[in-house]
C-alpha cells in the first residue's frame, strides 16, 4: 500500500538530508516488471529499448540511427550493421562488419570485434566479443570476454580472473591506423578507445 510510504521516518534517509523532495507514486501494477532470472532479465531489457526507440526517448550525448541508438564516443567500424532497436553506449568499438541485431545494447567500453554477431542480447559494461564470436540471447556481465569464433546462445557470461587486466588494459591504449588490438578489433586512427 502507497500510504505506507507516508508513515516511514523519511528523516532517516540519506538523500532526505541533503534537502532533496521525496514524493510518491502509485503505479499499475501492470508496469512492474517481476526479474526472476537470466530470461525475463532480457525481456525486460528489450521491452524497454524498444520502448525508448519507439518513443524517440533519447538519452543524452545520443543519437537514433534508424532504430539504434548510439552515443557520440561510440566507434562504429566500416560495414557494420545494426538490424532492430540497438542501444550503443559510451566508448563502445564495433569492429570491422560486425552485426548487431536487437534488441540489443551494449554498456559502456563493450568492444565488438571485426566480423562477430551479438543478437537479442546484453552485453554489460566493457563485455568483449571476439573476431567471428557469435552471443545470442545471452547475458555478458561485466568484463566478460567471449574468445574469437566461439558460440553463445541463451548464456551468461562472467570475467574471468586470467583475462581481467588485459581488458581493462584495452580500453586505455591509443592505436594508430592499421594495427590490430584484441585480435581483430581495429580502432578508428588516433583515438582512444
Amino acid at each position: 500500500d502507497h500510504r505506507d510510504l507516508h508513515s516511514f521516518p523519511t528523516r532517516r534517509l540519506p538523500i532526505y538530508k541533503q534537502g532533496a523532495k521525496i514524493a510518491s507514486f502509485e503505479t499499475p501494477a501492470r508496469l512492474l516488471p517481476r526479474i526472476k532470472g537470466a530470461a525475463s532479465y532480457l525481456s525486460v531489457n528489450n521491452w524497454m529499448l524498444e520502448q525508448a526507440v519507439h518513443h524517440r526517448a533519447i538519452p543524452n550525448d545520443y543519437e537514433l540511427r534508424g532504430e539504434a541508438l548510439i552515443h557520440r564516443t561510440a566507434k562504429v567500424g566500416e560495414g557494420v550493421e545494426l538490424v532492430g532497436p540497438v542501444m550503443v553506449g559510451p566508448g563502445t568499438l564495433l569492429g570491422r562488419d560486425a552485426l548487431v541485431v536487437g534488441p540489443t545494447t551494449l554498456d559502456e567500453g563493450s568492444i565488438v570485434c571485426n566480423d562477430a554477431v551479438v543478437s537479442r542480447s546484453a552485453l554489460w559494461k566493457e563485455s568483449h566479443v571476439g573476431e567471428g564470436a557469435v552471443v545470442d540471447q545471452s547475458i555478458m556481465t561485466q568484463g566478460a570476454y567471449v574468445e574469437p569464433g566461439l558460440h553463445i546462445r541463451e548464456g551468461i557470461g562472467v570475467r574471468s580472473p586470467l583475462r581481467k587486466s588485459r581488458i581493462t588494459a584495452i580500453n586505455h591504449m591509443t592505436r594508430k591506423r592499421g594495427e590490430t588490438l584484441a585480435q581483430g578489433c581495429t580502432p578508428i586512427q588516433g583515438e582512444k578507445i
